[in-house]
């Protein structure tokens, strides 16, 4: 696949649970961006799938619905060959979950990061958005310092 959409795909960026990120990119705006597409297993039932796919929906409609500096930004949905797809910010930076990798953080901005990132739940929780899955794994550290929480979907 080198196109979703109007969206170039560079790469894989990552896996998941249930879907796959690329990093891309809309050449006719110069805009780069992640790509979340949701991958089913064929073992599951239209029924299911269908459940599954709604989900996808919502999380996206949720996480559209939130304009913090601190929550990666939603850009556009879509479907592509009956599969739906989300175009996201792209952050410059890694997973907190891999800044553990043995090597000493520096605790203040550890602390800071955190604080970020009660801010954005806070500010989601006002606005009736719980993420249910707030793990290290979901919290972006960017290059410049800020930590973004992405992925408001359902664990379950």
């Amino acid at each position: 696949m080198t196109r979703i959409g109007p969206y170039e795909i560079l790469r894989e960026l990552g896996r998941g649970a249930m879907g796959i990120v690329y990093p891309g990119a809309r050449p006719q705006i110069q805009r780069h961006v992640a790509i979340k597409t949701i991958q089913l297993h064929p073992s599951f039932s239209a029924a299911q799938q269908a459940v599954l796919q709604e989900r996808f929906r919502r999380e996206a409609r949720a996480s559209g619905a939130l304009s913090h500096p601190n929550i990666v930004a939603i850009y556009h949905i879509g479907d592509h060959e009956a599969h739906p797809y989300i175009v996201m910010e792209y952050v410059e930076g890694r997973a907190l979950v891999d800044l553990f990798d043995g090597r000493a953080l520096w605790e203040g901005s550890v602390f800071d990061g955190l604080r970020q990132v009660a801010k954005a739940l806070d500010y989601a929780h006002n606005k009736g958005i719980v993420h249910r899955d707030v793990k290290p794994g979901n919290i972006l550290a960017s290059e410049n310092g800020a930590f973004k929480i992405g992925d408001f979907g359902s664990p379950r």
